[in-house]
């Protein structure tokens, strides 16, 4: 596949490390303690290959004239529904 650089665009959306953030060991115990260590190999690769990967993509992608868009969902509710106002917008 050819991919022609002023039709191509590299689209990253909510790629964030706001939930891997607080996945050090040092504030559960007990059950939690034994639960979060299972989750140890999700949060090292997230970490180490989508996270790091996913933040360096952009430069290699300019680099050869296509154009990057990096997007960032909000919500205004604890459960999600509510987007920012920006996505409830249209246009």
């Amino acid at each position: 596949m050819t991919l022609k650089p002023s039709k191509t665009a590299l689209l990253v959306i909510d790629v964030q490390d706001t939930h891997l953030a607080g996945s050090g060991r040092s504030s559960p115990a007990g059950k939690e303690l034994a639960s979060h260590d299972g989750w140890a190999p999700f949060h090292d690769r997230m970490h180490h290959r989508v996270t790091l990967r996913t933040a360096a993509r952009p430069t290699g992608f300019r680099m050869t004239g296509i154009k990057c868009v990096l997007t960032r969902m909000a919500t205004r509710s604890r459960d999600g529904r509510e987007r920012s106002l920006s996505q409830e917008m249209p246009g």
